[in-house]
């Protein structure tokens, strides 16, 4: 076997617009011909073992290009690596099946049949699929270009098959996030916008979390005290999120399904009887749940304040209502209730 170092391409005849591709080869048997090739002729480089061998010396040329064959075959155990250049790019290069082994011994496994990367993963089942080692875990490193200010916020951005986005993760160190972990949407036609934050000490905050809350009750505001039987709302609604409560009908209407953590205080009336029951319960898809009651008001004034609530499982479009069941309570400021999505 010829073996050749330098400069000299006289055996060679490079062009410097060409596009270059390598192809390694090892063998597990004595072997001539070096097949599944894309090169013009004289387009080609062969090392063996990293020698590199003399054309029509070491090896000759396949008229078509697809191949090669070596004068003295490699043995088991050798590397034959081949450096081809194609005069058109275009006209083809190595098979989706040459390309996956060649990565494949770096630990990168592309299956370019169906468009996958795997990192240390050889049938890789997502887009990029990451597997940690024996002694390391897998791991995806975003890393941001620049120094300082919003150029070192990174992001994962989620798109549909059309290109629209459906939303973002951001992690940034600007001053206005603080560190933070921003979990974005966009809704259809709108821009990204932070539904969930966490916050560098891990405080999470989820601005729009389904809730309400009010006092001063009604029906029978002006009375004094709540109707029996009646879906009861608010004078005075102090808070809302999500419109998921109709301040008309005393209705909340559950958009998910989860866990709906409700609490009522109510102070019972002056006018309550003494000895006579007074009752306030949260119903569940008009079930009675949790219940609050009383059998006397201590005295010739208000009885006291007295609570309910707990934690209901609901369905998506399930509704959770509080009434007053028996007696009377008082709709002044002192009563009120409220209704929270907890997830």
């Amino acid at each position: 076997m010829a073996g050749y170092i330098g400069a000299n391409t006289s055996s060679v005849t490079n062009n410097q617009n060409a596009a270059e591709r390598r192809k390694k080869f090892t063998f597990t048997a004595n072997t001539t011909v070096l097949s599944g090739l894309n090169f013009a002729p004289q387009k080609i480089h062969i090392f063996h073992n990293g020698i590199r061998l003399v054309r029509t010396t070491d090896y000759t040329e396949a008229a078509d290009g697809k191949s090669v064959t070596l004068v003295n075959a490699a043995q088991a155990g050798d590397e034959v690596v081949a450096v081809t250049f194609s005069q058109n790019p275009s006209s083809g290069g190595y098979s989706d099946t040459d390309v996956d082994a060649h990565l494949l011994t770096a630990g990168v496994t592309l299956d370019a049949t169906n468009d996958r990367v795997g990192i240390n993963e050889s049938t890789p089942t997502g887009s990029l699929h990451v597997k940690g080692t024996s002694t390391t875990h897998g791991k995806i490193i975003l890393e941001a270009g620049g120094s300082g200010g919003s150029a070192n916020n990174n992001y994962m951005e989620f798109n549909k098959h059309d290109g629209t986005k459906l939303g973002e993760i951001e992690i940034g160190e600007s001053v206005s996030n603080g560190g933070s972990i921003l979990l974005k949407t966009t809704p259809s036609g709108g821009s990204a916008t932070t539904r969930m934050t966490i916050n560098h000490d891990g405080i999470v905050t989820m601005p729009n979390q389904p809730s309400v809350s009010g006092r001063a009750i009604r029906p029978e505001y002006g009375a004094g005290y709540a109707t029996t039987g009646v879906n009861l709302y608010f004078n005075d609604m102090t808070h809302s999120t999500g419109n998921h409560f109709n301040n008309s009908t005393g209705v909340f209407t559950c958009p998910v399904a989860g866990r709906y953590f409700c609490y009522g205080a109510f102070l019972i009336d002056d006018n309550h009887s003494a000895g006579a029951l007074a009752r306030f319960s949260f119903f569940r898809n008009n079930s009675e749940f949790f219940i609050s009651y009383n059998h006397d008001k201590y005295g010739s004034s208000y009885g006291g304040t007295h609570t309910t609530g707990g934690i209901f499982s609901c369905a998506a479009n399930d509704t959770i209502t509080c009434k007053v069941t028996h007696g009377q309570f008082h709709t002044g400021g002192e009563s009120s209730f409220s209704i929270c999505l907890l997830g």
